[in-house]
């Protein structure tokens, strides 16, 4: 039994109609049929009885169907969560610099981190600004100093240390 047997399954219940649903799951109608049947054939009982062209669901199916439903919900909520997981990994990172820090410590610094968050995606974006600028943009919780913010997260210190020392260049 599959996943998509389940929702083809639940699918074909509501609708009544195999060519209707397959066009809602934009399958072909003999996979759908095929699928509904290899179902059946696991489960050991019949699911639909046709009468004409609307299929009614049998006293097993009827008695299924809740099971089935329960099972695609929560493959629904599933992959709810796997977007709001993915969503919470991705993100922009804003942060300020002062002009007179060494010329590879920033790119060791980002190095550093998408070794650490390789799978994430991140939009970075660097300012460059004199220590009275850093420091008033600071102060006006615009940006932080030697720190990257994204998402409502912070590379602190000692991530910023722990990022740059795992780097190869910064070794």
């Amino acid at each position: 039994m599959t996943l998509a047997q389940l929702k083809y399954f639940v699918k074909v219940a509501q609708n009544g109609h195999l060519t209707q649903t397959a066009k809602e799951l934009l399958i072909a109608q003999p996979s759908l049929t095929q699928a509904i049947k290899k179902l059946e054939e696991e489960l050991g009982f019949s699911l639909f009885e046709k009468k004409g062209r609307v299929l009614f669901l049998t006293k097993e199916g009827k008695e299924f169907l809740p099971y089935a439903i329960t099972v695609v919900e929560s493959l629904h909520k599933a992959e709810q969560m796997q977007d709001l997981i993915y969503k919470r990994y991705t993100g922009n990172i804003r942060f300020a610099y002062t002009r007179p820090m060494s010329p590879n410590y920033i790119p060791n610094l980002i190095r550093g981190f998408f070794l650490k968050n390789e799978n994430k995606k991140i939009n970075i974006e660097s300012y460059s600004a004199a220590t009275a600028a850093a420091v008033d943009a600071n102060s006006a919780g615009t940006a932080a100093e030697g720190t990257a913010a994204g998402n409502g997260t912070a590379l602190s210190a000692a991530d910023a240390y722990g990022a740059v020392s795992a780097c190869p260049a910064a070794a």
